[in-house]
Order: structure tokens, then sequence, then C-alpha cells
């Protein structure tokens, strides 16, 4: 996100910035940018919650209250506890599930309650996720005081995609830009192939690689996305831009390293000067 601030936008919560200097914009509100960035970093962390709340949030009716939408989670999180254990490797995974659970038993206490008063379990579970895409643009209050939300067309869209892909990775890698283009609107046109993709990658690379020369792929592949769908009007997804590279390495592998994890998937690249496209 430090990409994506100006130097206005900094000074803005530098407290030694006031009282003798004054701001001419809101530093609350979003760049497309900063949008594209905090979204996805939303989706990548919350993405199988959100996907199973906003999967009974489009079934009903436009409008909804945060405490209703809260009500729904108590049995999501058990769901998500129940898939975890399938997949459950280490005692630190069992300790997540456990707590998933013991969020579930506290909103149920809530729900039981007719007058819980103040913030609790189920407003503290519910209201970033739900305030979060207001901010975003992907759900709407006529009060932005009241508990009342609206699904917007802009929210209907994402998330149909989103409910549509196989799983929230394939979702990130293959229609992360193309959905939030839909649904903002902001007519964007997906471009893909070497000479498009790859100076963006490469600006991307420069700005976060480290002391020895190694960034994340996959950050360097969405930074590289953020840069030409607000700088240049076009997108181009993730996992096109880790084709374009992987098609680079075999071409010419002094140009381009790949580090891989340990379960031998890529992780990490380094990327030398190219001129020619």
């Amino acid at each position: 996100m430090i990409q994506f601030l100006s130097d206005d936008e900094r000074r803005a919560f530098d407290p030694s910035f006031f009282p003798t200097h004054y701001l001419t914009f809101s530093p609350f509100m979003l760049t497309l940018q900063q949008k594209l960035v905090l979204l996805f970093s939303i989706i990548e962390s919350d993405g199988d919650l959100l996907k199973y709340l906003f999967g009974e949030l489009i079934k009903g009716v436009s409008t909804f209250a945060l405490q209703e939408a809260g009500n729904r989670l108590p049995d999501i999180y058990r769901l998500l506890a129940k898939e975890g254990r399938v997949i459950a490797r280490s005692g630190d995974d069992l300790l997540k599930i456990q707590r998933l659970l013991d969020i579930a038993d506290n909103i149920e206490a809530v729900k039981r309650n007719p007058s819980p008063g103040g913030k609790n379990a189920r407003e503290h579970a519910i209201t970033l996720r739900l305030e979060s895409f207001v901010d975003l643009g992907l759900l709407s209050k006529s009060d932005p005081y009241s508990n009342q939300y609206m699904l917007n067309n802009n929210a209907i869209t994402f998330f149909d995609r989103l409910l549509r892909a196989k799983n929230i990775d394939t979702f990130l890698k293959t229609s992360f830009f193309g959905a939030i283009n839909s649904a903002l609107g902001i007519n964007a046109v997906h471009c893909v192939g070497r000479k498009n993709i790859l100076p963006v990658v490469q600006q991307a690379y420069r700005n976060l690689k480290s002391p020895i020369g190694y960034a994340s792929i996959a950050e360097t592949c969405l930074l590289g996305g953020i840069y030409y769908m607000a700088n240049f009007g076009s997108y181009f997804e993730i996992e096109e831009a880790i084709d374009e590279l992987k098609s680079l390495q075999k071409e010419r592998p002094d140009y381009i390293r790949f580090n891989v994890d340990q379960w031998g998937s890529l992780s990490f690249i380094k990327i030398s000067e190219i001129n020619d496209k």
C-alpha cells in the first residue's frame, strides 16, 4: 500500500504537520490503486468466509441489517472449521479451528440475548467485513451512520464472479482484475502479451525486490497489474503475467530466475534488465 501513498497523504497522518498546515483533500478517500490493493488483500485473507457470507446474502433481499448478516456467521465459522479439519497439518492449525468454533459460540450467545448492548462478538466479527466493502464501492448505505446495507449492482457483479470460481486462489489469479473491472465500471481493456505485461511487471519488480534481488512473483504480478489498470486503462490477470514470465524464462534463463517453495510452487523471481521486448 505504501507504494500508492502520495506525500500529501503521508503528511496527513503526521502529527507534526498540524496545526500549521491544513489539508485540501480527504486522506480517507481511496484511489483506484489503493482500492485494488485493499480488495485483493481482503479476499486473499478472508475470501473463504466472504464467499459463503455473500453467497447467502445475494440469495436474500437486496437490503439487510448488520445484525442479520452477523447472525449468519456462526454456521459459516463451523463450516470453515469442518473443512479445516480435513487439511489440518499442525497444532497451530487445530488452534485456529478451535478459535473459529469459539467465535461461533460467542456470536450464538449474542443472538440469544434480545438486548446485547454495545459492541459485542457479533458486531466485532461482521462490521469490518461490511464497512470495508462500502469504502470499496461494493456495498451501499443510504445513511452512513445506519446499520442498513444494500447489495448494489457492483456487489452482485463482483461476488457472482467470486462465487463461480473454483476456489479463492483461482479467483485471485485468473479473475480478480476482470471482476473488479466489471463491478466498478472501470472500462479497462483486457490486453495480454509480453510487450504489454513485461514493462509494468519490471517496474513492479524494481519496487519490490529485496537487497539480494528477489521478489514474490505473485506480489510482483499483482503490483504490475495495478499499475497497468490504473495508468494505462488495461488489465491482465496474475496467471497471465506468470505464464508470460515462464515463457520468457525458458527462452532467456539468464534474465529470469525462479525460486520455488517447499511444495515446488513458484514463489520468488529475479529479473535482470530486459530492453528488448
